[in-house]
Protein backbone atom coordinates (compact mmCIF):
# COMPACT_ATOMS: atom_id res chain seq x y z
CA UNK A 1 0.00 0.00 0.00
CA UNK A 2 1.20 3.42 -0.93
CA UNK A 3 2.55 4.90 2.75
CA UNK A 4 0.60 8.61 0.86
CA UNK A 5 -2.69 7.31 -0.03
CA UNK A 6 -3.91 7.22 3.60
CA UNK A 7 -6.61 10.18 5.08
CA UNK A 8 -4.76 13.72 5.93
CA UNK A 9 -4.42 14.56 9.07
CA UNK A 10 -6.35 17.80 10.00
CA UNK A 11 -3.05 19.81 11.14
CA UNK A 12 0.49 20.01 8.92
CA UNK A 13 3.56 19.33 12.07
CA UNK A 14 5.01 22.11 11.20
CA UNK A 15 6.23 25.01 13.45
CA UNK A 16 5.11 28.05 10.90
CA UNK A 17 1.82 26.59 9.16
CA UNK A 18 -0.72 27.64 7.45
CA UNK A 19 -4.57 26.88 7.32
CA UNK A 20 -5.05 26.35 3.58
CA UNK A 21 -8.62 27.15 3.30
CA UNK A 22 -8.73 30.59 5.19
CA UNK A 23 -5.24 31.42 5.09
CA UNK A 24 -4.71 32.43 8.96
CA UNK A 25 -1.32 31.43 10.17
CA UNK A 26 -0.78 29.17 13.23
CA UNK A 27 2.25 28.02 15.32
CA UNK A 28 2.74 24.12 16.32
CA UNK A 29 5.26 24.49 18.91
CA UNK A 30 4.34 20.45 20.40
CA UNK A 31 7.52 19.12 18.92
CA UNK A 32 9.86 21.90 18.34
CA UNK A 33 10.97 22.02 22.20
CA UNK A 34 14.20 19.30 21.66
CA UNK A 35 14.59 20.09 17.92
CA UNK A 36 17.07 23.12 16.12
CA UNK A 37 14.56 25.57 14.96
CA UNK A 38 13.20 25.63 11.19
CA UNK A 39 15.95 26.36 8.72
CA UNK A 40 16.90 29.03 7.95
CA UNK A 41 16.01 29.42 4.44
CA UNK A 42 18.35 32.40 3.02
CA UNK A 43 20.67 30.04 2.91
CA UNK A 44 19.24 28.10 0.53
CA UNK A 45 18.90 30.66 -1.98
CA UNK A 46 14.83 30.20 -2.29
CA UNK A 47 12.62 32.71 -1.30
CA UNK A 48 10.29 32.69 2.04
CA UNK A 49 9.27 29.31 2.30
CA UNK A 50 7.35 28.36 5.24
CA UNK A 51 4.44 26.09 4.47
CA UNK A 52 4.33 22.72 2.48
CA UNK A 53 1.93 24.44 -0.17
CA UNK A 54 4.27 27.22 -0.16
CA UNK A 55 7.32 24.48 -1.18
CA UNK A 56 5.33 22.68 -3.68
CA UNK A 57 4.33 26.52 -5.80
CA UNK A 58 8.32 27.29 -5.25
CA UNK A 59 9.30 24.27 -6.48
CA UNK A 60 6.68 23.99 -9.69
CA UNK A 61 7.17 27.55 -10.76
CA UNK A 62 11.02 27.20 -10.43
CA UNK A 63 10.79 23.74 -12.28
CA UNK A 64 13.06 22.04 -9.84
CA UNK A 65 12.48 18.85 -8.80
CA UNK A 66 9.53 17.96 -5.83
CA UNK A 67 11.49 15.20 -3.87
CA UNK A 68 10.93 15.08 -0.22
CA UNK A 69 14.48 14.80 0.40
CA UNK A 70 14.02 18.86 -0.50
CA UNK A 71 10.87 18.96 1.21
CA UNK A 72 12.12 17.66 4.70
CA UNK A 73 15.59 20.00 4.69
CA UNK A 74 13.75 22.84 2.93
CA UNK A 75 10.82 23.25 5.67
CA UNK A 76 13.21 21.65 8.65
CA UNK A 77 11.48 18.71 9.67
CA UNK A 78 13.61 16.68 11.97
CA UNK A 79 11.01 13.63 12.73
CA UNK A 80 10.18 11.54 9.92
CA UNK A 81 6.41 11.35 11.49
CA UNK A 82 6.31 15.08 11.35
CA UNK A 83 7.84 14.85 7.98
CA UNK A 84 5.43 11.93 6.52
CA UNK A 85 2.14 13.63 7.72
CA UNK A 86 3.07 17.06 5.73
CA UNK A 87 4.03 15.39 2.65
CA UNK A 88 0.59 13.05 3.03
CA UNK A 89 -1.40 16.29 3.43
CA UNK A 90 0.77 18.35 0.67
CA UNK A 91 -0.89 15.66 -1.43
CA UNK A 92 -4.34 16.12 -0.78
CA UNK A 93 -4.38 19.57 -1.41
CA UNK A 94 -6.62 20.45 -4.69
CA UNK A 95 -3.52 23.01 -5.90
CA UNK A 96 -1.76 19.64 -6.76
CA UNK A 97 -2.37 18.28 -9.90
CA UNK A 98 -3.16 14.38 -10.06
CA UNK A 99 -0.35 13.01 -12.27
CA UNK A 100 1.91 15.57 -9.84
CA UNK A 101 0.75 13.88 -7.08
CA UNK A 102 1.51 10.20 -8.19
CA UNK A 103 4.96 11.15 -9.39
CA UNK A 104 5.71 12.82 -6.16
CA UNK A 105 3.92 9.84 -4.33
CA UNK A 106 6.15 6.84 -6.08
CA UNK A 107 9.42 9.06 -5.90
CA UNK A 108 8.67 9.11 -2.14
CA UNK A 109 8.04 5.34 -2.11
CA UNK A 110 11.14 4.83 -4.07
CA UNK A 111 13.30 7.18 -2.25
CA UNK A 112 11.72 5.43 1.35
CA UNK A 113 13.22 1.93 -0.14
CA UNK A 114 16.25 2.65 -1.56
CA UNK A 115 18.09 5.53 1.00
CA UNK A 116 15.05 6.76 3.44
CA UNK A 117 17.06 4.84 6.59
CA UNK A 118 20.32 6.67 5.64
CA UNK A 119 18.69 9.88 5.27
CA UNK A 120 16.46 10.02 8.90
CA UNK A 121 19.76 8.11 10.55
CA UNK A 122 22.49 11.10 9.38
CA UNK A 123 19.15 13.89 9.97
CA UNK A 124 18.70 12.63 13.60
CA UNK A 125 22.48 12.84 14.35
CA UNK A 126 22.88 16.22 12.70
CA UNK A 127 19.49 17.52 15.56
CA UNK A 128 21.33 15.70 18.49
CA UNK A 129 24.91 17.41 17.37
CA UNK A 130 23.12 20.75 17.23
CA UNK A 131 21.21 20.94 20.99
CA UNK A 132 24.79 19.18 22.05
CA UNK A 133 26.95 21.86 20.91
CA UNK A 134 24.56 24.27 21.98
CA UNK A 135 24.42 23.09 25.50
CA UNK A 136 28.33 22.94 25.74
CA UNK A 137 28.93 26.12 24.30
CA UNK A 138 26.43 27.66 26.80
CA UNK A 139 27.73 25.20 29.54
CA UNK A 140 31.46 26.45 29.36
CA UNK A 141 30.65 30.29 29.06
CA UNK A 142 28.39 30.54 31.80
CA UNK A 143 30.65 28.87 34.08
CA UNK A 144 33.71 31.11 32.96
CA UNK A 145 36.27 28.13 33.26
CA UNK A 146 37.63 29.59 29.55
CA UNK A 147 41.02 31.63 29.26
CA UNK A 148 40.25 34.17 26.74
CA UNK A 149 42.98 35.47 24.37
CA UNK A 150 43.07 39.31 24.49
CA UNK A 151 44.92 39.93 21.70
CA UNK A 152 42.13 42.64 20.16
CA UNK A 153 44.41 45.36 19.76
CA UNK A 154 42.73 46.30 16.13
CA UNK A 155 39.52 46.38 18.00
CA UNK A 156 40.58 49.34 20.39
CA UNK A 157 40.04 47.88 23.20
CA UNK A 158 40.85 51.48 25.55
CA UNK A 159 38.47 50.39 27.67
CA UNK A 160 39.94 48.07 29.80
CA UNK A 161 41.82 48.42 32.57
CA UNK A 162 45.05 46.78 31.15
CA UNK A 163 45.11 48.26 28.24
CA UNK A 164 47.97 50.43 28.62
CA UNK A 165 50.06 46.92 28.89
CA UNK A 166 49.08 44.89 26.24
CA UNK A 167 50.95 41.84 27.77
CA UNK A 168 48.73 41.51 30.38
CA UNK A 169 45.32 40.29 29.85
CA UNK A 170 42.20 41.81 31.02
CA UNK A 171 41.56 38.63 33.04
CA UNK A 172 44.96 37.57 34.41
CA UNK A 173 45.40 37.65 37.67
CA UNK A 174 48.26 39.93 38.75
CA UNK A 175 52.09 37.86 38.79
CA UNK A 176 50.81 35.31 35.77
CA UNK A 177 53.68 34.50 33.95
CA UNK A 178 51.74 32.90 31.00
CA UNK A 179 52.31 34.63 27.86
CA UNK A 180 49.66 36.74 26.36
CA UNK A 181 48.52 34.47 23.36
CA UNK A 182 48.55 30.92 24.17
CA UNK A 183 45.07 30.14 25.73
CA UNK A 184 45.34 27.57 28.65
CA UNK A 185 42.24 25.20 28.59
CA UNK A 186 41.70 22.32 31.55
CA UNK A 187 39.17 19.59 30.48
CA UNK A 188 36.15 21.55 30.90
CA UNK A 189 33.52 19.28 29.44
CA UNK A 190 34.67 15.59 31.09
CA UNK A 191 35.23 12.79 30.02
CA UNK A 192 35.91 14.94 26.41
CA UNK A 193 38.66 17.00 25.50
CA UNK A 194 36.74 20.13 25.77
CA UNK A 195 37.87 22.11 22.53
CA UNK A 196 38.95 19.58 20.60
CA UNK A 197 35.80 17.98 21.55
CA UNK A 198 33.42 21.06 20.21
CA UNK A 199 36.24 21.59 17.29
CA UNK A 200 35.44 18.49 15.66
CA UNK A 201 31.58 18.82 16.80
CA UNK A 202 31.33 21.90 14.38
CA UNK A 203 33.28 19.82 12.01
CA UNK A 204 31.24 17.11 12.22
CA UNK A 205 27.70 19.33 12.02
CA UNK A 206 29.05 21.37 8.37
CA UNK A 207 29.57 17.61 7.17
CA UNK A 208 26.02 16.84 8.35
CA UNK A 209 24.20 20.24 7.08
CA UNK A 210 26.65 19.31 3.92
CA UNK A 211 24.80 16.27 3.21
CA UNK A 212 21.09 17.58 3.62
CA UNK A 213 22.11 20.18 1.85
CA UNK A 214 23.09 18.30 -1.31
CA UNK A 215 20.66 15.38 -1.00
CA UNK A 216 17.97 14.88 -3.75
CA UNK A 217 20.24 16.85 -6.10
CA UNK A 218 21.04 15.21 -8.69
CA UNK A 219 22.93 17.26 -10.78
CA UNK A 220 25.02 18.21 -7.47
CA UNK A 221 25.50 14.36 -7.04
CA UNK A 222 26.45 13.55 -10.67
CA UNK A 223 28.99 16.84 -10.50
CA UNK A 224 30.54 14.66 -7.62
CA UNK A 225 30.76 10.97 -9.40
CA UNK A 226 32.34 13.10 -12.58
CA UNK A 227 35.03 14.50 -10.42
CA UNK A 228 38.61 12.95 -10.95
CA UNK A 229 40.87 11.93 -8.27
CA UNK A 230 43.25 14.38 -8.94
CA UNK A 231 40.70 17.00 -8.69
CA UNK A 232 39.75 15.81 -5.55
CA UNK A 233 43.41 15.33 -4.42
CA UNK A 234 43.89 19.25 -5.65
CA UNK A 235 40.65 20.57 -3.91
CA UNK A 236 42.23 18.97 -0.48
CA UNK A 237 45.63 19.75 -1.16
CA UNK A 238 44.07 23.40 -1.44
CA UNK A 239 42.48 23.10 1.94
CA UNK A 240 45.05 22.46 3.87
CA UNK A 241 47.17 25.27 1.95
CA UNK A 242 44.98 27.53 3.25
CA UNK A 243 44.62 26.39 6.65
CA UNK A 244 48.44 26.29 6.95
CA UNK A 245 48.56 30.15 5.53
CA UNK A 246 46.04 31.07 7.94
CA UNK A 247 48.21 29.57 11.14
CA UNK A 248 51.08 31.00 9.57
CA UNK A 249 49.19 34.56 9.68
CA UNK A 250 47.72 34.51 12.80
CA UNK A 251 51.49 33.36 14.46
CA UNK A 252 52.94 36.64 12.75
CA UNK A 253 50.33 38.33 14.19
CA UNK A 254 51.35 37.19 17.85
CA UNK A 255 52.21 39.78 20.49
CA UNK A 256 55.05 38.44 23.13
CA UNK A 257 55.79 34.75 22.77
CA UNK A 258 55.93 32.15 26.17
CA UNK A 259 59.32 30.95 26.68
CA UNK A 260 59.91 28.48 28.85
CA UNK A 261 63.02 28.28 31.04
CA UNK A 262 64.33 25.53 28.57
CA UNK A 263 64.39 28.08 26.27
CA UNK A 264 61.61 26.71 24.29
CA UNK A 265 59.12 28.84 22.84
CA UNK A 266 55.51 27.64 23.32
CA UNK A 267 53.94 29.41 20.27
CA UNK A 268 56.86 28.01 17.75
CA UNK A 269 55.99 24.34 19.24
CA UNK A 270 52.29 24.59 18.24
CA UNK A 271 53.10 26.41 15.10
CA UNK A 272 55.40 23.56 14.17
CA UNK A 273 52.80 20.60 15.57
CA UNK A 274 49.71 22.67 13.56
CA UNK A 275 51.48 22.70 10.09
CA UNK A 276 51.38 19.12 10.08
CA UNK A 277 47.66 18.30 11.50
CA UNK A 278 45.28 17.48 8.63
CA UNK A 279 42.51 17.89 11.53
CA UNK A 280 41.32 20.51 13.34
CA UNK A 281 42.99 20.85 16.81
CA UNK A 282 42.79 23.43 19.39
CA UNK A 283 46.65 23.97 18.67
CA UNK A 284 45.24 25.88 15.54
CA UNK A 285 43.54 28.56 18.34
CA UNK A 286 47.35 28.95 19.87
CA UNK A 287 45.18 26.89 22.41
CA UNK A 288 46.92 24.17 24.96
CA UNK A 289 44.49 21.81 25.89
CA UNK A 290 45.74 20.46 29.50
CA UNK A 291 43.71 16.90 28.81
CA UNK A 292 44.66 16.32 25.22
CA UNK A 293 47.63 13.55 25.11
CA UNK A 294 48.95 14.48 21.58
CA UNK A 295 49.39 18.34 22.82
CA UNK A 296 51.23 16.67 26.44
CA UNK A 297 53.38 14.47 23.96
CA UNK A 298 54.67 17.94 22.08
CA UNK A 299 56.53 19.07 25.60
CA UNK A 300 59.19 17.37 27.38
CA UNK A 301 58.40 16.59 30.91
CA UNK A 302 59.58 19.47 32.55
CA UNK A 303 58.63 21.97 30.21
CA UNK A 304 55.24 20.65 30.25
CA UNK A 305 55.50 20.71 34.44
CA UNK A 306 56.15 24.51 33.97
CA UNK A 307 53.22 24.98 31.75
CA UNK A 308 51.03 23.28 34.43
CA UNK A 309 52.55 25.32 37.22
CA UNK A 310 51.47 28.10 35.60
CA UNK A 311 47.97 28.07 35.49
CA UNK A 312 46.49 31.86 35.67
CA UNK A 313 43.43 31.59 38.07
CA UNK A 314 39.60 31.47 36.83
CA UNK A 315 39.14 35.31 36.84
CA UNK A 316 36.25 37.79 38.10
CA UNK A 317 34.31 39.65 35.05
CA UNK A 318 32.61 42.53 34.90
CA UNK A 319 28.58 43.27 35.29
CA UNK A 320 28.45 43.57 32.10
CA UNK A 321 30.08 40.10 30.93
CA UNK A 322 27.80 38.23 33.05
CA UNK A 323 24.54 39.34 31.86
CA UNK A 324 26.24 38.72 28.39
CA UNK A 325 26.80 35.29 29.53
CA UNK A 326 23.32 34.90 31.26
CA UNK A 327 21.87 35.39 27.59
CA UNK A 328 22.95 32.39 26.58
CA UNK A 329 21.31 30.55 29.37
CA UNK A 330 17.74 31.17 27.30
CA UNK A 331 18.91 29.72 24.14
CA UNK A 332 17.09 26.87 22.93
CA UNK A 333 18.07 26.35 19.63
CA UNK A 334 21.40 26.28 17.08
CA UNK A 335 19.42 28.59 15.32
CA UNK A 336 19.11 31.37 18.19
CA UNK A 337 22.66 30.59 19.54
CA UNK A 338 23.67 31.66 15.67
CA UNK A 339 21.48 35.07 15.87
CA UNK A 340 22.87 35.72 19.55
CA UNK A 341 26.67 35.43 17.97
CA UNK A 342 25.71 37.72 14.92
CA UNK A 343 25.46 40.72 17.64
CA UNK A 344 28.42 41.66 18.94
CA UNK A 345 28.68 43.09 22.19
CA UNK A 346 29.97 46.46 23.13
CA UNK A 347 32.34 46.38 26.32
CA UNK A 348 35.48 44.85 26.28
CA UNK A 349 35.28 41.86 28.07
CA UNK A 350 31.96 40.57 26.39
CA UNK A 351 33.77 41.13 23.14
CA UNK A 352 36.28 38.63 24.46
CA UNK A 353 33.88 36.48 25.33
CA UNK A 354 32.40 36.69 22.26
CA UNK A 355 35.39 36.43 19.99
CA UNK A 356 35.94 33.39 21.78
CA UNK A 357 32.99 31.72 20.87
CA UNK A 358 32.78 32.81 17.56
CA UNK A 359 36.30 31.27 16.54
CA UNK A 360 34.84 28.04 18.19
CA UNK A 361 31.71 28.27 16.64
CA UNK A 362 33.11 28.63 12.81
CA UNK A 363 36.07 26.94 12.80
CA UNK A 364 36.37 26.44 8.58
Amino acid sequence: MNALTGKAPSVIMDSNATDRKTGNSYNNTANAQDTPGTQNLASTGDPAIHTPLQWYTVRSTTKKQLNFPDFVVTLGYWQQKDADDAYRTLLSFSEVRERVRKAMSNQYETWQNNDGKEFWATRAIKSSLSMTAKRAAVGIISKSEVIINSNLAEDGATDSGNATNPSVPPFAEAGSEVGTDVEIVEDLFPPCSAMGWMLQLMDNLVDAYDYDASYGDEQNDQEKADQSPTKKRKGSKKFDDDRRKSLQRRYSELGDKWTLKSGTVVENVLLNAGMKLKEFHPIHSFMLDLSDKYTRELFSQPDWTEICSNLPGVPSYSEKASNYMDQFENVATLCELEQLLDKRPQDIESRLIHGCLSDWYAPR
